[in-house]
């Protein structure tokens, strides 16, 4: 049953001696306590107070020593100090934008909180902590115009505190708000590189993957400044990790274009790989693109062709040399070996090259042997076929790009009558 209210307490003097009537068997068990352990009187010293990691008491946390006035704080008052929560709202915002390497900022603080006053100091790049503003009623609007010269090179910072008092001067909230300058962001960088001069008849060719001998290239590439105060200074291209071209960039632009036309990188049959790079003012380099590698393909071809094959080499640099429709025949850019080569209705092939047109498959020599397969059956298209049919031709021919390779061509064993208008072959090399 709680107690009612407007009870009265009566007590004695410190002095005067008292008997426990309460049980004999459990007097033991007794403790005696004043006034002031019950909740009376003042504190007249500073609180120490301990609470585990996680828990708090209001505004206390942790460890440390709650301050006492000269004249005492009352139990009740304690309490009230350490629930009241100052309820504070602290920002510090830079004029504009800091951006690096600019040496000048101004900053708007703005606080409000439910203390009595507030104290303001700052502190720029870890230093010491400045005062600015000390005993400001709520809400403190200040604008920071007193910021030192800053430093080029690295990220500068500024951290402003707060210090919430109340009546009692006691400090019961301390918030912080940190200014950072913009970072250092490298460059941007895009790199592009095209084929230059006559494409290959393949439609398979790319910027990057060419048929072989198709080594001049356009390498193209842009670099974006992300640091206003940070200029670019100068970009290059390497071949295969040697610098080929060098641009000087002037005037601090935001974008910087070039495009290389025309480079020989003598490598007619070897992979070789491009890539661009910038330096500015923080570092050389400050970005460099990522690896552009041009890879090659040999010439693979099913073609229509009236040459016999009687002419050896004559005869298979004509079948190369055959032009190539999306009807008269397909040329592909193989890097090995190949499955399902193919053409379907041999229609296509008459229709540019007419009747008495031998079927042609050209590819590299190193290789091996040619499978062919006519609507779904393997069959021999060598000497050994019969009447009119020849072993596969090797010989070396001269391809458009004026690269000697070697290929081995393989000729079907009959002309293209009307009976095989609707045959589909597939050629293939495990």
């Amino acid at each position: 049953m709680p107690i009612p209210p407007g009870t009265k307490f009566h007590g004695v003097a410190p002095g005067v001696e008292t008997d426990n009537r309460g049980s004999k068997t459990r007097n033991a068990e007794r403790d005696t306590y004043t006034i002031e352990e019950i909740g009376g009187g003042n504190f007249t010293a500073d609180i120490p107070y301990s609470l585990e990691p996680g828990q708090s008491f209001g505004l206390i946390e942790g460890s440390g020593v709650y301050p006492v006035p000269a004249e005492g704080l009352s139990i009740q008052d304690f309490i009230l100090q350490v629930l009241t929560a100052a309820n504070a709202t602290f920002s510090a915002t830079p004029v504009g934008t800091w951006d690096y390497n600019e040496t000048s900022v101004v900053v708007n603080v703005d606080a409000t909180f439910n203390g009595a006053y507030g104290n303001l100091s700052r502190s720029v790049n870890g230093a010491a902590s400045e005062i600015l503003v000390t005993d400001a009623t709520s809400p403190i609007a200040y604008q920071d115009n007193t910021l030192p010269v800053f430093p080029t090179g690295q990220q500068n910072s500024i951290v402003y505190t707060l210090q919430v008092y109340n009546s009692d001067d006691v400090l019961i909230d301390t918030q912080t708000a940190t200014v950072n300058q913009v970072a250092y962001s490298a460059p941007g960088a895009s790199i592009t590189v095209t084929r230059s001069g006559s494409d290959s008849r393949s439609s398979d060719e790319t910027g990057l993957f060419r048929e072989i001998g198709h080594d001049a290239s356009n390498v193209a590439y842009t670099f974006s400044r992300n640091s206003p105060l940070v200029a670019m200074t100068e970009a290059r291209i390497e071949l295969n990790g040697s610098v080929i071209d060098t641009q000087a960039i002037t005037g601090n632009p935001g974008n910087f274009s070039f495009t290389l036309n025309g480079n020989d990188p003598s490598s007619p049959t070897t992979n070789f790989t491009y890539q661009a790079e910038v330096d500015d003012s923080e570092n050389t380099p400050a970005t460099t693109t990522g690896l552009q590698t041009v890879t090659y393909g040999f010439p693979t071809m099913f073609i229509a062709s009236t040459v016999d094959g009687s002419n050896g080499a004559t005869d298979l640099q004509a079948v190369y040399d055959t032009a190539i429709t999306a009807a008269s025949g397909t040329f592909k850019l193989e890097t090995g070996s190949f499955t399902d080569l193919n053409m379907p209705p041999t229609t296509n092939m008459l229709s540019s090259s007419g009747s008495n047109s031998y079927g042609w498959v050209l590819y590299d020599s190193s290789l091996g042997t040619l499978v062919v397969n006519q609507n779904g059956t393997d069959v021999n298209w060598s000497a050994s076929a019969g009447v009119g049919a020849i072993d596969p031709i090797t010989a070396n021919i001269t391809n458009d790009f004026g690269e000697t390779i070697s290929v081995t061509c393989v000729r079907s064993p009959f002309l293209y009558p009307s009976s095989v208008l609707t045959d589909v072959f597939l050629f293939s090399i495990a």
